[in-house]
């Protein structure tokens, strides 16, 4: 899974205009990936091992987890966290 970290700015579509807006990225107010953007570099992309965790998350040895870690733990080997990424611009000649 690749998210967006720190400062991370996404494309939103318009549909009035056929454009888009830049704006926050929202994977980092999801409770599930707190644990995981506080172990990001803030400042560089990151790549998270998730596969060493579910032995520990099955011998209950992670404490509580906040709701939905576990699920991504669990069906995804990695998150890729891009701090400072943004959105593509628009080629213009």
């Amino acid at each position: 899974r690749v998210v967006g970290g720190r400062g991370t700015r996404n494309a939103v579509i318009d549909p009035r205009t056929l454009g888009y807006q830049e704006a926050p990225v929202q994977f980092a107010t999801q409770p599930w990936a707190q644990p995981l953007f506080d172990a990001a570099d803030a400042a560089a992309w990151t790549a998270l091992d998730l596969r060493p965790l579910r032995a520990l998350a099955s011998a209950g040895q992670l404490g509580t987890l906040p709701p939905g870690l576990l699920p991504v733990i669990y069906g995804f080997d990695a998150v890729v966290i891009l701090s400072g990424s943004g959105p593509s611009r628009q080629f213009e000649r």
